[in-house]
């Protein structure tokens, strides 16, 4: 469906006009190449009178061969575009709307484009005699000196051209060049040979890539191939040197391109190895090893400087310092107080009684360990008759436990939830991770830095770690 569009070239005609839509234009338009824009644009740098008036115009950048007896011109094929990019912006500032030529435009012309409400239309490569038809009437106006690439008024009738690049900015060119670049990624994927895809930014569109050097390889060697077997054809159209200059071009592209992912799996293997020293430091933080945890986040903080892992190298380091005090001068009798609280967290008041009963044995004048003391065996006396004794106690040491026993009826059993169900709960919500009960990991002046009093007395806390999903941090179950 063609778009039919007579000069002078309008603004509104100019915003109807869309990239790709193919169009016939008819009226009057002029011909200049880059020796006839180079002195419009010294005119202007001088301050003086152009020979035309570009306001509203479209300039067709054409050579045409002499005409053939009875007709105006010969043929009328257009030149390459890139030529007139030094000049087109300043033509375009001035109030030309419309350029016909073939190839792509620089970054600057496009910019010029947009910004002046202009238009580039394509003209068919290889059509010239085609083209010279739809010429009606031409005439010399300007620099008759240059021959072929003097100035010409042409009248036009429905001298076919394309939309490469809209007032907006749309390029065919580029927009095209993606689409055939995301078919072929298409088949390439399907082929199951690529692991690792990375993308570049090259000449303003996306360059799909595959790990280096099998596939990379095998694509290059084909593409060298296809290109050489047609060189034959290449060096009877074109010269030796522009032949060997986009050889030249296509080796740089893939230098480009080789480097690009090379660069892409570096910092790939970058993120691996940070992910798994932070995995491997949370391991060590529930096994208790804090040097050889500390180690990792800080070998981990030198691939990323992440906040999270800075936290956690914080914790592991308190932690160190925490698990070097003794709790009590006596280093056998701190060992069965903190039996005895690993077997209060679990609910084995039988073992506790057990370990405070050796406790008291190396320290029988310890009034706070007796009192502990009675509160087990409360606690078993409670267990035994059907009732629950609840204990609150302070893991970090013996002066800091508190007798906070409160029976409660069988009636109101089942509005707390037990240690066993709140691992549960939080088993079922983390499938595949490793938790253990807070208070086993972190003494409770270490809590308290990221939790409340209240909150260390309301909740079950744990602590847990999953690689795979980096979970992290501390969860907590309401009693």
């Amino acid at each position: 469906m063609y778009k039919r569009i007579t000069t002078p070239l309008i603004e509104e005609k100019v915003k109807s006009l869309n990239v790709g839509d193919s169009v016939l234009i008819s009226g009057i338009i002029y011909t200049a190449r880059d020796a006839a824009h180079k002195r419009l644009v010294e005119l202007l740098n001088k301050g003086r009178d152009l020979p035309i008036d570009v306001r509203n115009a479209i300039i067709y950048y054409v050579g045409p061969t002499p005409a053939k007896p009875g007709q105006p011109i010969g043929s009328a094929g257009p030149t390459t575009s890139y030529r007139m990019d030094p000049y087109a912006p300043s033509l375009l500032d001035i109030g030309l709307k419309g350029m016909i030529g073939k190839g792509s435009r620089s970054q600057k012309v496009i910019e010029s484009i947009k910004k002046n409400r202009a238009v580039y239309f394509g003209a068919i490569g290889g059509a010239a005699a085609l083209m010279g038809k739809c010429i009606k009437k031409a005439e010399i106006i300007a620099y008759k000196d240059l021959g072929s690439e003097a100035i010409r008024k042409l009248k036009v009738e429905e001298l076919p051209a394309l939309v490469v690049i809209d007032s907006k900015g749309n390029n065919l060119y580029e927009i095209g060049q993606n689409e055939y670049l995301k078919r072929n990624w298409e088949t390439v994927k399907a082929s199951d040979k690529y692991q690792i895809i990375i993308f570049i930014n090259l000449s303003n569109y996306e360059v799909p890539k595959v790990r280096y050097p099998l596939f990379l390889i095998m694509n290059i060697s084909k593409a060298f191939q296809k290109y050489f077997d047609n060189a034959n054809k290449r060096l009877r159209e074109e010269s030796i040197m522009n032949l060997l200059s986009k050889i030249l071009f296509g080796i740089l592209i893939m230098a480009a391109v080789f480097f690009a992912s090379m660069f892409g799996m570096y910092k790939y293997s970058q993120f691996e190895n940070f992910k798994n020293l932070v995995g491997q430091g949370r391991q060590c933080m529930l096994q208790k090893d804090y040097n050889k945890s500390i180690k990792l986040f800080e070998k981990a903080l030198t691939y990323k400087n992440d906040s999270s892992v800075q936290k956690e190298l914080l914790l592991a380091q308190d932690m160190k310092n925490q698990s070097g005090k003794q709790a009590h001068p006596n280093e056998k009798l701190s060992d069965y107080i903190k039996l005895a609280n690993t077997a209060v967290k679990n609910h084995d008041y039988e073992s506790a009684n057990k370990y405070l009963d050796k406790a008291l044995e190396l320290s029988p004048d310890d009034q706070e360990l007796q009192s502990m003391k009675n509160m087990v065996e409360s606690a078993i006396y409670s267990k035994n008759n059907k009732t629950e004794n609840k204990i609150v106690v302070d893991y970090k040491n013996v002066g800091n436990y508190q007798n906070n026993s409160v029976r409660e009826n069988t009636d109101n059993k089942d509005k707390e939830i037990t240690y066993d169900k709140a691992l549960k709960i939080v088993s079922d919500k983390f499938p595949g991770a490793s938790f253990k009960p807070a208070q086993e990991v972190l003494s409770l002046s270490i809590l308290r830095k990221f939790l409340t009093d209240g909150q260390i007395e309301k909740y079950y806390i744990f602590y847990g770690s999953e690689v795979e999903t980096d979970f992290q941090d501390l969860v907590l179950v309401d009693k």
